[in-house]
């Protein structure tokens, strides 16, 4: 049924292409940008619900933030793509909270944050607010669409300094993002390029700059990549290249986890790079 209604919206945007090509472009760039958001385990709202709730704005926005502890160390985490803040339960509690006051947001159109929209240039100029409002991070944590708009963040905006970063399952570009976008609904040339020219009319950023590639060749502080192997959201490749151009990273390999990455073994990982 899904795919049935994604080829029936692909027909309607390959036709208005041609009819009214910003009525297409609007409608694509909407739809691209629409997380279906994902329901909070109750573990996870118990979770939440033991945080400090930081209530903020960004242009008519209203968003969520969370915090853990009051150490002097600040740790900043950032979920992806249709996830939420409960996603790191596990890896808040290997931290200390006498040592290090960890934050984390709900990104727009996800988890208890308000709006509809996401974009990784939206989630970048979030991410500027917040960083400025909690001031000198020790440590960014990124997962997904959560690093990936960190790179943006960290390239674009006068991002409060991390003294780490760690990016897991970082996917490479946004034309990928559009790829997967035009083969699930089977658009047309066309339509892909309204939607491309209306999102870079929107945003103000040409697509082809937001890259890791692009972004890496600007980092120097300390990292660490994580990535799976047989990661199919984001493929690994992208996660040899930031490793190749990131002097200062460190790369850790895993297989069988996917794209999630939640384990164990890599919160740990993240514990002692961050400790250490």
């Amino acid at each position: 049924m899904r795919r049935k209604i994604e080829r029936t919206i692909g027909t309607y945007l390959n036709a208005m292409a041609d009819i009214a090509p910003n009525h297409a472009g609007r409608l694509g760039f909407k739809l691209f940008g629409w997380p279906a958001k994902k329901n909070i385990t109750p573990a996870g709202q118990q979770f939440l619900d033991r945080s400090k709730a930081i209530s903020f704005q960004h242009c008519e926005l209203n968003l969520r933030g969370y915090q853990w502890g009051y150490g002097p160390k600040k740790i900043l985490l950032l979920h992806g793509w249709q996830s939420h803040s409960a996603r790191w339960k596990e890896l808040v509690r290997l931290f200390p909270t006498s040592q290090y006051t960890v934050y984390a947001i709900d990104a727009p159109g996800h988890g208890q944050s308000g709006g509809h929209f996401f974009s990784a240039p939206l989630y970048g100029e979030v991410i500027m607010q917040f960083g400025q409002q909690i001031g000198k991070l020790d440590t960014i944590i990124g997962h997904s669409l959560g690093a990936f708009s960190t790179f943006y963040a960290v390239s674009r905006f006068n991002l409060p300094k991390a003294e780490h970063l760690v990016v897991i399952g970082t996917p490479g570009k946004t034309e990928d993002f559009l790829s997967y976008f035009k083969q699930r609904l089977d658009l047309n040339k066309k339509a892909l390029r309204c939607i491309r020219n209306y999102f870079e009319k929107e945003t103000g950023v040409d697509l082809e700059n937001i890259a890791i590639s692009r972004f890496a060749e600007q980092l120097d502080l300390p990292g660490l990549i994580i990535h799976d192997r047989n990661d199919r959201f984001a493929p690994f490749a992208y996660a040899e290249e930031l490793d190749r151009k990131w002097s200062d990273a460190d790369l850790i390999v895993t297989k069988g986890l996917g794209h999630n990455l939640s384990s164990d073994e890599v919160n740990n990982e993240i514990f002692d790079f961050v400790r250490g």
